[in-house]
């Protein structure tokens, strides 16, 4: 029979995988996340906007609607992680996946991989 081990209650607390992916991200200034809010943005709902554009162009259809599809889903991925620079990656995700806004936020990413997917395949 072997004795239960005691754990000291002093010694430090192992970090978790979510503490150890926060600690990568820097700590900012409020203006400097101001600015990568503002940047990511802009650029992200840019991106989105010139994506719809692509398809008003004169391109052969396959070729509109795979380069909305790119430009579109990757303008909404960049225009959404802006948010993490004012409130954190960790917080954010943590709204995100709340329970009242759990299953619109799973529907919206499946719907921009599927936005994706159908686009790279030219239908």
């Amino acid at each position: 029979m072997s004795l239960p081990t005691i754990q000291n209650p002093f010694a430090p607390a192992q970090p978790t995988f979510e503490d150890e992916m926060c600690s990568m991200c820097p700590s900012m200034t409020y203006q400097q996340r101001l600015i990568g809010f503002c940047i990511c943005c802009g650029c992200g709902y840019a991106l989105s906007f010139m994506g719809t554009l692509m398809l008003l162009s004169k391109d052969p259809w396959k070729k509109r609607v795979t380069n909305f599809a790119i430009l579109y889903v990757f303008g909404n991925f960049i225009a959404i992680a802006a948010t993490g620079f004012l409130i954190g990656p960790r917080r954010q995700c943590k709204k995100m996946f709340s329970k009242t806004r759990r299953f619109a936020c799973i529907f919206w990413l499946l719907m921009l991989v599927v936005t994706f997917a159908l686009g790279l395949s030219g239908v």
